[in-house]
């Protein structure tokens, strides 16, 4: 994954168990960590700091970004067109372009792997076209049966648990309002959790066309002590 300068290395695992989908990302730079999502359950593991977090997201998403199943709804704010052949992670690809109608989304363009329809990557562009972030496989391998996921969770079993989802609020309505919204774009979620240090109330509010999200976190504004 690489990100204006930054570079990110990660190993990935998919599968589909008895009890559901989940994907397992270890990073491979940078602080050792590991991810889990199964089920709307989020679990992270930060072995250097004996640390393990714990929240819930039902409609919590993958890492990469994926189209949306409304492909009319996709159609009405962005141009979908079939951009030639490719070649990624020794793997055949067909490109998708979808770029916005208007100057308020990003573009995308995807390298589908031709058998599977698998994501081998992927390059978000700004309204020039120029790549703001990328996300790339260099290694696939499709296995027959579902993979072990528990890396670290066995060491975990002794780490310090934090529950993210302590004092968090889920409300379906928030009282803040975007005066402008481009088109297709609607409130997804709202919720309410402590602020740093349990200091205050801060909303988190998404706003999403079924494509793009954007996050906007809302505070109480505290006057400087004198």
């Amino acid at each position: 994954i690489r990100q204006a300068d930054k570079l990110q290395a990660m190993q990935i695992k998919h599968g589909v168990d008895d009890s559901g989908v989940w994907e397992s990302l270890e990073s491979l730079s940078g602080e050792q960590r590991q991810v889990i999502r199964k089920n709307g359950k989020v679990t992270t593991v930060f072995p250097e700091r004996h640390l393990v977090t714990i929240s819930h997201d039902k409609k919590s998403s993958p890492f990469h970004p994926q189209l949306p199943k409304n492909r009319e709804l996709l159609k009405q704010f962005y141009n979908v067109t079939l951009a030639g052949q490719g070649r990624v992670a020794n793997k055949d690809a067909q490109i998708l372009r979808v770029m916005p109608k208007d100057k308020y989304r990003y573009g995308y363009k995807f390298w589908l792997e031709k058998d599977t329809g698998l994501l081998l990557k992927c390059d978000l562009m700004d309204e020039r076209g120029k790549i703001v972030e990328q996300l790339m496989f260099s290694e696939l391998i499709i296995l027959p049966e579902s993979p072990e996921t528990n890396l670290l969770l066995e060491k975990a079993k002794q780490y310090r648990v934090v529950d993210l989802d302590q004092g968090r609020e889920i409300q379906k309505k928030t009282h803040w309002q975007a005066k402008y919204l481009p088109k297709g774009f609607m409130l997804t979620r709202s919720n309410i959790k402590p602020g740093k240090q349990g200091k205050g109330l801060v909303q988190h509010i998404i706003y999403s066309d079924g494509m793009a999200s954007v996050s906007v976190f809302v505070e109480q504004n505290k006057p400087e002590e004198m």
